[in-house]
């Protein structure tokens, strides 16, 4: 059974007007818009990852200067031989006078650090002694703490000058005035040498997450979610902000790519629950600055933007549609009317007027169909005129082919032709 293809010439002008419109103009306009909105889409995404991609960047390029500064301001202190002399006198026993001295000048030492190189990075620093005496710039006092035994304490002397990063240091902040928040520091430890490589000490170092973190922090974690961690090669936290995705951390860290994340290089990628995370390494120790946020709330604003284009996109849509129905109302109008005049025509003849609202194309076909129709009245006159004519020559000639001798003949046979017929009748009797 073939198709059967329906008859266009059934179908109203505007109908057909309608559907060439919709299928070669709004069809591709909507298949446009559907695929600028996936491009938008695309496009939106990658600049929202090469943004916060920077911005982790610039947290790790302020983390890793604050940490050589801290680095270079506690070496000169450390080398320094004032430094070095007092702390052989502080490995005396008892309470003399060389020892009040000592620890005086050790801590006055250290306030001026503080005050100088590392105001600016609000920066502590306290020096535990190998009797046990903690030395800050307020704080001249024996530790209670049985720091010996303490695991950080025993990668600060294995790892020697280089720093030692654990949070278990703060402990030792506790015992002294300057301590509020073990959470709101970034804690580091050196060992103390003197020029033949003998322990004289641990130099313990305290730096402010806010100089650390700076306003960037703020604009990458929200309250709806995200946290930036800095983690220990073994992935221990070292320093959070905003701490609460610890089963995320955990398989963070089975990932191969973190594992083998190389300097200055960062990563990004996507863990299961839907979380997104950057990850970046620091210049000390190989730690790692990660960046971790639910791929709702790090897409959010994505979205709402793409929601935005999504709605202008019906709404463009929409208002092309009712401009082609409204258009092709309009143009098909002026043909309709036209159309119904003619259809009430009782001779189908007709003085046409120029409908409302028409086109250039309609008052010329008007124009031209009336001027078609007088000429053709005119013509029908014409040959009625001269049919009547010559229906009028006919009868003249009929009537001057009829003489005198054709009408005597004509009587003249009719008389022979009735007296035979009278005999006839005669001799039937």
């Amino acid at each position: 059974m073939g198709f059967k293809r329906k008859n266009p010439g059934n179908q109203s002008i505007r109908r057909q007007l309608t559907f060439y419109m919709g299928f070669f103009v709004v069809l591709p306009l909507c298949l446009a818009l559907m695929l600028l909105n996936f491009y938008l889409q695309k496009v939106t995404t990658e600049n929202k990852i090469n943004n916060e991609t920077n911005l982790l960047s610039q947290i790790r390029d302020n983390a890793d200067q604050m940490i050589e500064v801290t680095n270079y301001a506690t070496s000169m202190l450390m080398t320094n031989k004032n430094t070095l002399k007092n702390l052989r006198t502080l490995e005396q026993d008892g309470d003399s006078y060389e020892i009040y001295q000592a620890k005086r000048e050790l801590s006055n030492d250290i306030s001026n650090v503080e005050s100088s190189v590392l105001n600016a990075v609000n920066g502590k620093v306290a020096i535990l002694t190998k009797t046990g005496y903690v030395i800050g710039s307020y704080a001249l006092s024996r530790t209670e703490t049985d720091y010996e035994k303490e695991q950080w304490y025993q990668e600060v002397l294995k790892n020697g000058r280089k720093m030692t990063y654990s949070t278990g240091i703060g402990e030792i902040f506790q015992e002294m005035t300057i301590y509020d928040n073990v959470q709101k520091y970034l804690y580091m430890g050196r060992e103390i040498l003197d020029y033949s490589g003998k322990n004289l000490g641990v130099m313990l170092i305290r730096l402010s997450e806010t100089n650390i973190w700076g306003k960037l922090a703020a604009s990458k974690v929200t309250e709806e979610g995200g946290a930036i961690y800095i983690l220990d090669r073994n992935n221990n936290i070292l320093m959070g902000y905003n701490e609460k995705y610890q089963k995320q951390l955990k398989e963070l860290g089975e990932q191969e790519s973190v594992k083998e994340i190389s300097e200055k290089e960062i990563i990004t990628g996507n863990l299961e629950d839907d979380f997104y995370y950057i990850a970046g390494e620091l210049e000390n120790a190989s730690n790692k600055l990660v960046y971790l946020v639910p791929r709702e709330i790090f897409l959010k604003e994505n979205r709402k933007i793409l929601q935005h284009i999504l709605e202008m996109v019906l709404l463009v849509i929409g208002f092309t549609v009712c401009t082609m129905l409204y258009f092709s109302r309009r143009l098909a109008r002026p043909l309709v009317e036209v159309a119904q005049t003619l259809e009430k025509a009782p001779n189908g003849m007709a003085v046409l007027e120029e409908p409302r609202g028409s086109f250039k194309e309609m008052s010329k076909f008007v124009s031209c169909y009336n001027q078609a129709g007088k000429k053709i009245e005119e013509l029908l006159e014409k040959v009625e005129r001269e049919s009547r004519l010559k229906e009028k020559a006919h009868y003249e000639m009929l009537m001057s082919q009829i003489s005198p001798h054709f009408i005597f003949n004509t009587v003249n046979s009719i008389r022979i032709m009735a007296i035979k017929e009278g005999q006839d009748r005669a001799g039937g009797e």
